[in-house]
């Protein structure tokens, strides 16, 4: 039973999250002009991250006295989820730091508020 309540608390939203999130990816490559502008290339970052997002919760799971440390690997979590997702774009995208940087901001911060809205409307 906890298997299937995992399943529904961590999944499902993961699933709906890819393509928003991938959509929030390709907006953001239209909006600085990239080569490649396509929403597929955008899915399968998104899927990638959100891959790697779900693996580095697996592994800070198994620190011990987890709870104690929440914030800590929380923050943890995030930028080296940030710092990882920059590097994939910036190669995926083969853009110089400075767009590479503006293209993931825009993504990254949208990723974000929309983390926080299907969190809130999830947990209505």
């Amino acid at each position: 039973m906890a298997n299937i309540a995992w399943l529904i608390e961590t999944l499902i939203p993961i699933i709906i999250l890819i393509p928003l999130s991938a959509l929030l990816l390709f907006a953001s490559t239209k909006l600085f002009k990239t080569k490649d502008q396509r929403y597929l290339t955008a899915l399968k970052m998104s899927a990638v991250v959100y891959l790697i997002f779900l693996v580095l919760g697996a592994v800070l799971a198994f620190i011990p006295n987890f709870i104690f440390y929440l914030t800590y690997v929380f923050i943890a979590r995030f930028i080296v989820l940030g710092v990882i997702a920059w590097l994939l774009v910036k190669r995926w995208y083969d853009l110089d730091v400075k767009q590479s940087l503006f293209v993931f901001g825009v993504w990254y911060l949208g990723d974000i508020v929309l983390n926080w809205i299907l969190n809130y409307a999830y947990n209505i």
